[in-house]
């Protein structure tokens, strides 16, 4: 599920399935919410190389929700800060990007970082449903 529409993840809770989706600004508040409440309880560091670049993402975790207001079997918001490095014009570049996503099931961030990994990874570990992540 690329972005998370209130309606849908309904659809999918009211199916028994969970789902795992990108907050977006058009969620209304949803975003600036988490943002601004997030507070993260566990967290994995993950660094990669290669096609001349260093990458380093910091999955963090948080199942906290008094201050978010409700979504449909809403369990776990997660947050992917992303540093990438690379040269471009024979300069070094840094270039930052930080993510939020919300779920409907509890895991390790490792194993959202897997998942998170795999789904923008181009079926490099089998190719996605778009509007679901099985949990």
């Amino acid at each position: 599920m690329r972005s998370a529409h209130k309606k849908t993840c309904q659809l999918i809770i009211d199916t028994e399935n969970n789902y795992l989706g990108a907050l977006k600004g058009n969620q209304g508040n949803l975003l600036k919410t988490v943002q601004a409440n997030f507070v993260p309880e566990a967290s994995y560091t993950e660094i990669s190389k290669g096609h001349g670049r260093l990458e380093k993402r910091v999955i963090s975790l948080c199942t906290t929700l008094d201050n978010i207001k409700p979504w449909p079997g809403l369990k776990t918001l997660v947050r992917v800060e992303s540093e990438r490095q690379f040269k471009y014009g024979g300069h070094l570049r840094r270039e930052t990007e930080t993510r939020y996503y919300i779920a409907s099931f509890l895991e390790s961030a490792e194993s959202f970082a897997q998942r998170i990994r795999g789904y923008w990874g181009g079926g490099k570990q089998g190719t996605p449903c778009p509007r679901c992540d099985p949990g």
